[in-house]
């Protein structure tokens, strides 16, 4: 019993007259606004401010990013507009790199690159150009 009493000791929160005396810093002298006390809320709010700017700069820096032109993501975004799947993208990728075409994406514009595409697959060219299969 005498160790986990010698333990409670080194424990200021499991001491019972810190418990006692929680509410006596509202009271009294301690009510008081000091110097230090607003330096630290101070520092706080700047800190706060600061990393709310640190994140709309990342945000914006990334949003940069994302608005340059890529040939791969337009492509990739225009195959999942027409809900291709992994075959029917490496297949336009294919004939696109055929064509050599600067965009892969003039696959899905360019009469000739559909009707290369028809030669490979005659379902996904009529897919793409929208008629019925």
């Amino acid at each position: 019993m005498q160790r986990i009493d010698g333990f409670t000791e080194l424990i200021p929160l499991a001491q019972r007259s810190a418990w006692d005396a929680l509410g006596t810093r509202f009271q009294g002298e301690y009510l008081t606004l000091r110097a230090e006390d607003l330096v630290g809320f101070v520092v706080v709010v700047a800190l706060l401010i600061g990393g709310f700017y640190l994140l709309r700069l990342l945000a914006s820096w990334q949003e940069q990013g994302q608005s340059q032109h890529s040939p791969r993501r337009l492509m990739a975004e225009l195959c999942d507009a027409h809900g291709l799947g992994f075959r029917e993208r490496r297949l336009c990728r294919r004939v696109a790199k055929e064509l050599q075409l600067k965009q892969p994406a003039e696959l899905f514009v360019r009469t000739e690159a559909l009707k290369q595409l028809a030669k490979s697959d005659a379902a996904l060219a009529k897919r793409l150009l929208g008629q019925p299969q």
